[in-house]
């Protein structure tokens, strides 16, 4: 696993270092602005843009069909591919909260924003991730393309359920938020596990 993650990192650190560099003049500029509350969503994009990149470079150099040579295992090399997303999306679960909390004082929003950023990142991944394992080099960039544009459609939907959230919160009891808050965890967790066996199913079928 440490392998495959440093693989990732040096296979495209120069990219990365760009899209870090991006984030943080964003961070930068909706905190000047006094617009924080837009950065747990800045998070929820991210394992998209770093996934696509990670795909892109291993379609370049042909890397799953040495590593599969190795004692890397199927399930590990698929594994790998949502680190990333979970580390991003436990980032949207804290600055959800703490931002909305520090904007609003109302400790139901900050948990039902948080979770929601959390859900929404594994979410978008969990469906990016199989779509690209499927295809072949050839046809790998237009499932790059195709999940992306997907997911930037689902995205316009973030500003409504926010602006559903807030209603919501301000019509249940605390009870009922925390019910809310672990249902939506339980239903994020159970689509990210069925995302990595649908992948590992996609890898072990697959010729390399």
């Amino acid at each position: 696993m440490k392998a495959l993650l440093y693989k990732d990192f040096v296979s495209g650190k120069s990219t990365y270092l760009l899209v870090l560099v991006t984030m943080v003049a964003l961070l930068a500029y909706v905190t000047y602005h006094g617009v924080m509350i837009i950065i747990p969503f800045l998070f929820v994009f991210m394992p998209v843009i770093l996934n696509s990149i990670s795909f892109g470079n291993e379609v370049k150099s042909n890397f799953p069909k040495f590593a599969f040579i190795t004692p890397i295992s199927r399930k590990v090399y698929v594994a790998s591919k949502y680190v990333l997303t979970t580390l991003f999306a436990a980032l949207a679960l804290i600055s959800g909260i703490v931002h909305f909390y520090h904007e609003y004082k109302n400790w139901d929003l900050a948990l039902m924003v948080g979770v929601v950023s959390f859900a929404v990142t594994i979410i978008f991944s969990s469906i990016q991730i199989p779509f690209i394992l499927k295809f072949d080099d050839e046809k790998v960039g237009i499932a790059i393309v195709a999940t992306n544009f997907i997911i930037f459609v689902l995205s316009r939907f973030l500003g409504r359920l926010v602006g559903g959230l807030v209603n919501l919160v301000q019509t249940v009891s605390q009870f009922h938020t925390y019910l809310i808050a672990g249902g939506i965890c339980v239903i994020t967790i159970l689509i990210l596990t069925l995302s990595q066996n649908i992948g590992v199913v996609i890898t072990k079928g697959k010729e390399y």
